[in-house]
């Protein structure tokens, strides 16, 4: 078998370098920029096994106790960047 006969068995299977490109492309673009708030309350599912009487999705303005005005604004502060 040569390095040719599977390209000539399946001519729709894409090349190597695409793929491995194409997945360097999708890894490398720049995730969403949010605080952990806004992530909660945009990813975050409460489940209904949890007893919460709000199962589905989160929420954080239902848990003021635990966000605060202060502890929200400190997980909003993003970590210091460390250049050395």
């Amino acid at each position: 078998m040569s390095f040719h006969d599977p390209r000539l068995r399946f001519p729709l299977l894409p090349s190597g370098a695409k793929v491995v490109f194409g997945a360097l492309a999708a890894a490398s673009r720049p995730t969403e920029d949010l605080t952990i708030s806004e992530w909660s309350d945009r990813y975050r599912k409460v489940s209904p096994e949890s007893g919460s009487p709000w199962p589905g999705d989160f929420r954080t303005d239902r848990v003021p106790y635990r966000y605060g005005a202060g502890l929200r604004h400190i997980r909003a502060v993003p970590p210091p960047v460390d250049n050395d």
